[in-house]
C-alpha cells in the first residue's frame, strides 16, 4: 500500500456532491511506516557509510552468507570465509609477497590487499632490520584471527560490515534480506562487476543507505555558496548538518580532518557510481557540486 510508504490518506466523494466523503484509507502515522531522517543507533550519521567497499566485494560477502549454513556466530565465520577464500587467500598469508586478491577493484582489476604491509616489511628485511621469518611472523600477527584487540583482520572487517549493515542487506545474524537477496540474483545473473549490478547497488545507497538525502542536503547548503573550493564547501555542509543534528558532534576532531576531508569517501563513491560528474574537479564556484541529476533520476527509477 502506497501509504505504508509515505504519509497520505484516500477519500472519496460522489460528482456533484462534494460535501459526501467517504474515507478510504486513513493516514499512516506509525514509526515504522514513515521513514525518518535519523541517526541509526550506533551510527555517527545518517547516510551509510561508505569505505573502500567495491560492488564485487560487495557481493562476494553476499555470496558467502548465502551459501553459508546455519552457524552459531555467522558473521564472524562469514567474515574469516571471506578473508581466507578470496580477500586474503590462505596461500599468500605465509609469505612475504604482493599478490592478487580474489576481489575486484571498481575498474574489474584484482585487488591487493596487505601491499602497503608487505612492501614495509620487505624492505625491513632487505635493510637487515628485520630477518625474513621475523617479517612473517609480524605479518601473522596483523592478520591473526584471534588477536585481542585491533590488527588488520579486524580492521577490514570494521569497514565492511557496518555498510551492509546500513545497507540493510543482511540481518542481524547476517542472513540475506529481500534486498539482499534480490541484490545477490542481480550479480548472479549479470555479473558483480556488470553495469546493472552496479546501477542497482547504486539505487540501494541512493534510497536504503539515504545517500540521495545527504546529496539533497549538500547541494542545499552549498548552492551558489562564494567559496573558492570543493573543500571550503564540504566543511560549511558538514557544519550545518552538525548544527541541525543530523550527524554527531566531535569536539575533538583533529585540526587535520576540519581542512576539507568532509565527505571525501562518499564523493569517490558517487563518482564511480556516475552520480557526480568530475571533469577536473568535483565542485565548481558560485555554483556548486556537479551532481548528474539524470543518472540520479534513472537509479532511483529502477
Amino acid at each position: 500500500m502506497l501509504n505504508h510508504k509515505i504519509p497520505i490518506g484516500l477519500i472519496s466523494y460522489s460528482n456533484g456532491e462534494p460535501n459526501k466523503l467517504k474515507l478510504i484509507s486513513e493516514i499512516s502515522t506509525s514509526r515504522e511506516d514513515i521513514k525518518k531522517k535519523s541517526l541509526p543507533k550506533g551510527s555517527e550519521r545518517y547516510w551509510a557509510k561508505y569505505v573502500d567497499a567495491t560492488p564485487h566485494l560487495i557481493w562476494t560477502l553476499l555470496d558467502v552468507a548465502f551459501k553459508l549454513n546455519d552457524n552459531d556466530d555467522r558473521r564472524s565465520k562469514i567474515w574469516e570465509i571471506f578473508f581466507d577464500e578470496f580477500y586474503v587467500p590462505k596461500e599468500n598469508q605465509n609469505k612475504l609477497e604482493e599478490f592478487e586478491s580474489k576481489v575486484y577493484f571498481w575498474d574489474r582489476e584484482p585487488m591487493k590487499p596487505l601491499s602497503t604491509t608487505i612492501k614495509q616489511l620487505k624492505k625491513k628485511v632487505e635493510s637487515e632490520e628485520l630477518t625474513i621469518e621475523e617479517g612473517i611472523k609480524i605479518l601473522k600477527t596483523r592478520i591473526d584471527h584471534n588477536f585481542t584487540g585491533d590488527n588488520l583482520y579486524h580492521s577490514y572487517r570494521k569497514n565492511y560490515f557496518p555498510l551492509l549493515d546500513h545497507l540493510g542487506l543482511w540481518d542481524d545474524q547476517a542472513y540475506l534480506t529481500e534486498l539482499g537477496y534480490e541484490l545477490h540474483k542481480k550479480g548472479k545473473l549479470h555479473g558483480a562487476t556488470s553495469n546493472t549490478f552496479r546501477d542497482y547497488l547504486a539505487k540501494i545507497f541512493l534510497v536504503e543507505g539515504k545517500h540521495l538525502d545527504l546529496i539533497l542536503d549538500i547541494e542545499k547548503f552549498t548552492r551558489n555558496v562564494n567559496v573558492n573550493s570543493s573543500e571550503e564547501a564540504r566543511k560549511i555542509a558538514y557544519a550545518n548538518l552538525e548544527e541541525k543534528g543530523l550527524v554527531q558532534k566531535n569536539p575533538n576532531r583533529a585540526t587535520s580532518e576540519c581542512a576539507g576531508k568532509f565527505f571525501s569517501n562518499e564523493l569517490q563513491l558517487w563518482v564511480h557510481l556516475g552520480l557526480l560528474n568530475k571533469n577536473g574537479s568535483y565542485y565548481i564556484k558560485n555554483k556548486g557540486f556537479m551532481f548528474n541529476w539524470e543518472e540520479i533520476t534513472r537509479m532511483i527509477s529502477l
